[in-house]
Formats: C-alpha cells, sequence, structure tokens
C-alpha cells in the first residue's frame, strides 16, 4: 500500500520543512562519526547494526532453502539484541518446537514485497493470537527480520526511534509516541517511510558533499542509530555517545 493511500497517515510525506530543520542535526551526527577516530565508539556502533542486517540478508534469507533449526539459533543469536519485546528464549523454543510453521512465517518475510497489502500482512505478523506470528517477537523482532530480508526498504523500529521523531516534529509529520503499537501496519509504514526520506534528503546528499558516501554505505541502518542515538544521549546529555 503506497503512503498517500494511508489517509490521515501522509503528513510525513508532504512537509519537507522538516528535513531542512533537522539538517544540523545530521551534519553533526556525521561529524560526530568522523571526530572520533581514536575509539571510532559511534562509527562502530552504526556499522554494527548494519552488519546485523547484512548477517541476516546474507545467511537467513539468502540461503533460505537450506535453513533448519540449528541454523538459524546462531544466526538469531548473533544477531538480535534484547529487548522488551523480544524474548529470544521463547522464539528459539519456537523454531525447536514448531521449525515448519516458524520457516512458513520466514517465507512471509521473505516474500513481503509480494503481498498484495503490505499494512494487513504487517498486522499479522504482530499479532499474537494469529498464526503468522512468532512467539516472542514483537515489533523490533518482526521489523529487524523485515530489513534482513530488504536492507534498502525497511527499517528496523523501537521505542527510542519512534520518540525521537516525536521530538524532532512529532506534530509536523503525524507521529505520537503510539503510533506504532496502536496504529501497527499503518504507523510502522508511515514511520518507515518518512526513515528512508531521511535517508535520501538528508544523509546520502551529505555524504556525497563530503565524499564519504563509500565509507558509510550502512543505508538505513544508520538513520536508526541516527534517531536511538538522538533519544538516548543527545536529548538528554547534548552528545551523540
Amino acid at each position: 500500500m503506497d503512503i498517500g493511500q494511508l489517509g490521515i497517515f501522509t503528513k510525513g510525506e508532504s512537509h519537507i520543512s522538516f528535513y531542512a530543520d533537522i539538517e544540523p542535526l545530521i551534519h553533526s551526527f556525521i561529524e560526530d562519526h568522523e571526530n572520533h577516530k581514536d575509539d571510532m565508539k559511534l562509527f562502530n556502533d552504526t556499522k554494527d547494526h548494519y552488519e546485523k542486517t547484512k548477517y541476516l540478508n546474507e545467511n537467513l534469507f539468502a540461503n533460505f532453502d537450506g535453513l533448519s533449526s540449528e541454523k538459524i539459533h546462531p544466526m538469531l543469536k548473533r544477531c538480535l539484541i534484547k529487548k522488551r519485546d523480544c524474548n529470544l528464549k521463547q522464539i528459539l523454543k519456537q523454531v525447536d518446537n514448531d521449525f515448519d510453521n516458524v520457516k512458513r512465517i520466514l517465507r512471509i518475510i521473505r516474500d513481503f514485497n509480494k503481498a498484495n497489502n503490505k499494512v494487513n500482512a504487517f498486522n499479522k505478523l504482530i499479532s499474537v493470537t494469529g498464526k503468522d506470528h512468532i512467539r516472542g517477537g514483537g515489533i523490533y523482532f518482526i521489523t529487524q527480520l523485515l530489513a534482513g530480508a530488504y536492507p534498502d526498504d525497511y527499517v528496523v523500529v523501537e521505542d527510542s526511534l519512534v520518540q525521537a521523531l516525536v521530538d524532532l516534529g512529532g506534530d509536523e509529520l503525524g507521529i505520537t509516541p503510539t503510533i506504532i503499537t496502536k496504529n501497527k501496519g499503518d504507523g510502522y509504514i508511515l514511520v518507515n517511510s518518512i526513515c528512508k526520506k531521511i535517508l535520501e534528503i538528508n544523509f546520502i546528499p551529505y555524504l556525497e558533499q563530503r565524499q564519504l558516501l563509500d565509507k558509510y554505505p550502512f543505508g538505513l541502518a544508520l538513520v536508526h542509530n541516527f534517531l536511538w542515538h538522538h533519544n538516548k544521549f543527545y536529548v538528554p546529555k547534548g552528545i551523540w555517545f
């Protein structure tokens, strides 16, 4: 479903002033990467997010037909960060006890871009009572798998990322802290669309201007980390890490 078909969820596409307003923060975020070359802490953190997504893409989804429960275990352990809505122990238990169904759900994620209605497909993946849900995995888990299947199309979402968008321009964008938990697929499609615009409008032109694009091939993982660090570090402390 195109974002323009989502009715009230269209503000983020039309309010270009938001992207101009955050431009200085984008510059500051990249400068902080560049100015800490001794410890590389922020750069390596951003790179790690990108590499986890890339690893899922190349090992889980690119080699889908050869998957087994034994192969999935180390993949998920390597890539999943413990979050409130990501119970790795419960997820791995379902992998062991109901592997055929888990693989069926992973196939849905692999083929997500073929879905006629992505909002409905997303809602089914996160519905805890539905047959297309992997127990123990919430929105963070599902969006990490989506990003693994389609690194250029989907951003990994968690509360801190959404809150950063609220702080940076929630009224203008039509973003609230509960936009995904309440509006589910509609909310995720909007948030994802805004993140893709941040990459396209803010990050890529600036990195090209600085001749840094080859050094930062991180795509939407860069946007994820920018928003996460804005919420966790920049707002409360005035630093990026």
